[in-house]
């Protein structure tokens, strides 16, 4: 079946249903995905080890809609802190969700969609392992190379994850943002990763790795950092959290380091 330039090829009776899904590039999937948060109060988790043993899952699981960053199922010993609901994955299509979908499939039954966060150069194109695996509930959504570009040049780096997932979402009609266990990759995740400049986010040229065809008049990013957090950070302290939707819980030893002064809200 194609969509758009992707194939997803037809692997059998149990993959029919992802087959015929529909367009996961098409305007008509991102209006359903931005309806899906109108007028929604939405918990923002990221896995960021700072927030362990803040106890905020209970405040977290109340929220309307529960969306997580990169790390879509969360053990048991950390529902006190990280709340226990996983409402949408907002991810880059790590091997950790892609391992989840295989080992822990009883854990989506309550998932509604899926969007991925890193989509151009150095992107994983096409998702088509992670579309065989995916619930035929599930729906999914990918943006396209422009939607993505606008933030890359702002920031001239690639954007992380919860800095784009924040940035799409206040173009929708959400209610409210509340935002937890994101730190900026200060204290790595709450699994025990570290994950630091000089590792995951290191600078390296962009390059090209096949799958959706650019656009026209896409050219591609190159010769940019891969991930720079401090670029991430600065932008959306300046840009994203002064918008009165957006609230970002923080532990106390974590504030001096990420504000800049500026007030917690």
């Amino acid at each position: 079946v194609f969509i758009g330039t992707l194939c997803l090829v037809q692997m059998g009776p149990k993959n029919t249903a992802q087959a015929s899904a529909p367009d996961y590039l098409s305007e008509q999937t991102r209006s359903e995905l931005f309806e899906y948060f109108a007028g929604k109060s939405v918990a923002l988790v990221g896995p960021a080890a700072s927030f362990e043993g803040a106890g905020f899952g209970k405040e977290i699981d109340d929220h309307d809609i529960v969306a997580r960053l990169n790390t879509p199922v969360v053990s048991e010993k950390y529902f006190g802190d990280f709340g226990t609901r996983t409402d949408i994955l907002f991810t880059n299509l790590n091997n950790k969700a892609i391992f989840s979908l295989e080992r822990l499939r009883e854990k989506w039954k309550k998932v509604d969609w899926v969007v991925q966060t890193q989509v151009g150069p150095a992107a994983l194109y096409p998702p088509i392992r992670f579309l065989q695996l995916l619930p035929p509930h599930v729906r999914f959504y990918q943006p396209r190379h422009a939607e993505y570009d606008v933030l890359t040049k702002k920031l001239n780096t690639n954007p992380l994850s919860g800095v784009w997932t924040i940035d799409l979402l206040l173009k929708t009609g959400v209610k409210k943002i509340d935002i937890y266990g994101m730190d900026f990759y200060l204290t790595g995740n709450y699994s025990g990763r570290k994950i630091t400049d000089a590792v995951h986010h290191k600078m390296k040229p962009a390059k090209q790795t096949g799958g959706e065809a650019p656009a026209k008049g896409h050219v591609a990013v190159v010769n940019i950092p891969y991930h720079e957090p401090e670029a991430n950070r600065r932008y959306f302290v300046n840009e994203l959290l002064p918008n009165p939707r957006v609230r970002w819980v923080l532990p106390k030893s974590m504030q001096a380091r990420l504000l800049d002064g500026e007030r917690c809200r």
